[in-house]
C-alpha cells in the first residue's frame, strides 16, 4: 500500500543508488580473464548457506581480508593462474558508477520532507561515507550494525532509525529475497532495476519528470 503521506525511504546501495553490481562484476571478470561460471556457483552457494563466509562477513562477524580469501581460492581463471585475493572487492566493484535518476528521486523526496536511509548489506568494502550522508539522513550498513537482509531484524532497525512506523516506509531494493523480508515486516517494497523509476515515483507520490 503506497504510503497517503510522506513516510520514510529507504534504499539498498549497491544495483540501487549505484549502476548494476553484476554488471562491475562483468567487466573485473572481462578484464582478469575469470571463469564466470565458478563465480556465479560459488556466490550462489555463500548466499543459500547460513554460517557461510558471506553472511558472516555480512553480519561483521569476519574481516574483508578473511571473505577475499574465500572468493579468491573458489574462483577459476581462462589461463589456471590464482585469483589475487588482496584487493578483490575493490576490483569487482571498481566499475560501479551513481545511478543519477534514482539519487534524483532522492532528493525530491527528503525535498517532500520523507525520512531517507541507506540499508545496505556490506561486505566490509569501501564506501563514500561522505557522499551517502549527504545524500540520505541515516546510513545502516549491515557489518556495523551486525544485521543482514532478508532477515526481519535489519528492516525493523532501518525503520526505527528513521522513526517511522514499517508500515509507511518504502523499501527499494534490487533483490527479490530483500524485497520480500520488506514486505513480511510491513513495508511497502519496490524490486528495482534500470528503469524502474517510474515504480518508485509512484510509490512516493512524485509525478514524472517533465
Amino acid at each position: 500500500m503506497t504510503p497517503a503521506a510522506p513516510g520514510a525511504l529507504i534504499l539498498d546501495w549497491g544495483g540501487v543508488l549505484t549502476t548494476p553490481m553484476y554488471d562491475s562484476f562483468e567487466r573485473w571478470m572481462d578484464l582478469e580473464g575469470i571463469d564466470r561460471d565458478s563465480f556465479r556457483r560459488h556466490m550462489r552457494a555463500l548466499h543459500d548457506a547460513p554460517g557461510s563466509a558471506l553472511h558472516l562477513v555480512e553480519r561483521g562477524r569476519i574481516p574483508a581480508s578473511q571473505f577475499e580469501t574465500e572468493v579468491a581460492t573458489a574462483l577459476r581463471s581462462a589461463t589456471g593462474e590464482p585469483i589475487a585475493h588482496a584487493g578483490l572487492l575493490a576490483r569487482m566493484m571498481a566499475h560501479l558508477e551513481h545511478n543519477e535518476p534514482v539519487r534524483g528521486i532522492v532528493r525530491r523526496a527528503r525535498a517532500a520532507r520523507w525520512r531517507t536511509a541507506v540499508l545496505s548489506n556490506s561486505w566490509c568494502n569501501e564506501y563514500d561515507l561522505r557522499d551517502l550522508e549527504d545524500l540520505v539522513e541515516v546510513v545502516l550498513l549491515s557489518d556495523r550494525i551486525n544485521e543482514r537482509k532478508p532477515d526481519p531484524a535489519a528492516f525493523l532497525l532501518a525503520a526505527r532509525a528513521v522513526q517511522t512506523d514499517p508500515r509507511h516506509c518504502v523499501l527499494v531494493d534490487d533483490l527479490r529475497r530483500n524485497v520480500a523480508g520488506a514486505q513480511a515486516v510491513g513495508m511497502h517494497a519496490v524490486l528495482y532495476h534500470p528503469g524502474a523509476e517510474g515504480r518508485l515515483r509512484t510509490a512516493l507520490g512524485q509525478e514524472e519528470d517533465p
